[in-house]
């Protein structure tokens, strides 16, 4: 038999179920461990991985099989699975405004890779290559921009937590937006403002800015939602989408 183990470059990570071939036949494929033992008769023999989408280096191995024998090189490994996809996205707060440097984590399902990736507060985007695996990647804010709530962006990658990128077969988007308090406005309503006295109501003053609307009127308001980065009114962010919901507190 020819033996050996095929590991994705720059990792420890096994490079499971590719086929093997030797002499341009199938012989097996590595198993869990990105193992492989194929059998192969007395002479010179071309062993190579093949895997659509792949790349391997080297390409093959020529070898004489005189008796079992094992193709890993001073390393361990026969074959490295050089091929990688892109994990990438948006980074900050909407908007994009820069919210301070984020720090990336990545580690595969497996646990056999694990890194960090640092970005300056000045990214907007971020783009790392990775092995064709399945990853947990996950997010945090260091040396948050002044003017933001700190706790408050903290618990918002907190709770985001680590999130599921497949990176099996193609490039993945997952960005990491912070999303700020949001605040609304109602335009529209200024026609039906008071124009005289505090207004009451069971004995009590009501606040000024109460519009009174006389029943079965009808007409427009407008919404406007926006994230809010600051007390100025120009560090505030429209929302890109989301629902609202209006209730009329009626009773009845």
């Amino acid at each position: 038999t020819v033996s050996g183990t095929i590991k994705y470059a720059g990792t420890d990570c096994a490079a499971a179920n590719t086929p093997i071939f030797v002499d341009d036949e199938p012989a097996g494929a590595t198993d869990s461990k990105g193992k492989f033992a194929v059998t192969a008769d007395l002479g010179q023999h071309s062993i190579r991985p093949d895997l659509d989408g792949h790349t391997f280096s080297p390409a093959s191995i020529d070898t004489f099989v005189a008796n079992d024998i094992s193709v890993n090189g001073s390393t361990g490994v026969a074959f490295n699975d050089m091929t990688t996809y892109l994990l990438e996205g948006r980074l900050g707060g909407g908007c994009g405004r820069s919210i301070g440097a984020i720090t990336i984590t990545i580690r595969s399902e497996d646990d056999c890779f694990l890194d960090t990736f640092p970005f300056a507060a000045s990214d907007t985007m971020y783009s790392v290559s990775l092995p064709p695996q399945n990853y947990l990647v996950s997010a945090t804010v260091d040396s948050i921009t002044d003017g933001l709530d700190e706790s408050d962006v903290t618990s918002f990658f907190q709770n985001l937590g680590a999130r599921y990128a497949e990176v099996g077969n193609s490039d993945v988007t997952m960005d990491f937006i912070y999303r700020a308090p949001l605040v609304m406005t109602i335009e529209g309503l200024d026609y039906w403002m008071p124009s005289c006295g505090p207004l009451t109501f069971e004995n009590r003053v009501l606040p000024d800015n109460i519009p009174v609307i006389p029943q079965l009127t009808t007409f427009h308001i407008t919404l406007k939602v926006y994230e809010s980065y600051g007390d100025d009114p120009g560090q505030s962010c429209p929302l890109e989408s989301g629902t609202v919901k209006i209730y009329d507190e009626l009773i009845g």
